[in-house]
C-alpha cells in the first residue's frame, strides 16, 4: 500500500509491503458537496471500472451529509 504524500515520506522496508492485485483508493471526509464534487470523483472511477475493475477498489469514507451526501452512498 502506498500513501500520497500528505505527510513526510517514511522509507518502508521492502520485505513488509503487502503485495495485492488491487489498487485502493480511499477519499477521506465527510461527504458533503461543499467539500468535495464526489460527482467528478466518481464519474472518474465508473470510466476506470469499466476499463480496470477487477484491479481497482474505491473507498469512499466518512459520513454523508444532507440528500446529496446520500445520493452519492447511493451511487
Amino acid at each position: 500500500m502506498y500513501c500520497l504524500p500528505n505527510r513526510p515520506f517514511e522509507e518502508l522496508n521492502a520485505n513488509h509491503q503487502e503485495q495485492t492485485e488491487r489498487l485502493s483508493f480511499v477519499v477521506p471526509g465527510m461527504i458533503q458537496e461543499k467539500r468535495r464534487n464526489y460527482d467528478i470523483v466518481l464519474a472518474v472511477f465508473k470510466n476506470l471500472f469499466e476499463k480496470h475493475g477487477d484491479k481497482l477498489a474505491l473507498h469512499i469514507l466518512g459520513k454523508p451529509v444532507g440528500s446529496y451526501g446520500k445520493k452519492i452512498i447511493q451511487q
